[in-house]
């Protein structure tokens, strides 16, 4: 994929969730997904979490109650300014960012999170450059939690990779 034609999509993305940010909150108020609370049983107080394509925020409610270094990012302006109002009373920062290239040193984080965010990303090219910037940020040892629909097999969108919640013991690199 051309790579001006990659650009054009991600910013289409961008725009459009800016578009429907508050129908798509709205949508997601009830139940977390499992994947959420599977990775919250790995997490410990103190942790620092990463959600890459945090939308409204909603996987912070997985580590209510519980002294969770929160960090959501998402390429929408409009999503996190409702993430910003939703968490206003709990510990959580949210940021505008591309997870293309994530502004956070190495080995930050103690979990990532990728949640049906990965889909957005064109081309094969750019999501590997996402991985790769999640394991950077990615503390040896830490975790990662992913998941992606597969929108292929036609019908229904199903999961590709239901829950992928992986150990890194090492580097990418």
């Amino acid at each position: 994929m051309r790579e001006e034609t990659a650009r054009k999509i991600l910013d289409d993305v961008r725009r459009g969730y800016d578009t429907i940010a508050g129908e798509f909150a709205a949508s997601r108020g009830g139940q977390l997904w499992p994947e959420f609370k599977e990775l919250a049983a790995h997490v410990r107080n103190g942790d620092r979490v990463l959600d890459l394509g945090c939308g409204s925020g909603r996987a912070l409610r997985a580590f209510e109650g519980s002294a969770v270094d929160y960090e959501g990012l998402d390429a929408s302006p409009e999503l996190i300014a409702i993430a910003r109002k939703n968490s206003s009373d709990l510990l959580a920062h949210f940021r505008v960012g591309s997870m293309l290239s994530l502004p956070y040193e190495d080995a930050a984080f103690d979990a990532v999170i990728a949640v049906a965010s990965l889909h957005h990303i064109p081309s094969e090219r750019y999501r590997l450059q996402v991985l790769r910037e999640a394991n950077r940020v990615l503390r040896p040892g830490g975790w990662l939690l992913m998941t992606n629909w597969d929108l292929w097999r036609g019908g229904r969108p199903k999961w590709l990779i239901r829950s992928w919640l992986l150990r890194l013991v090492g580097r990418l690199d």
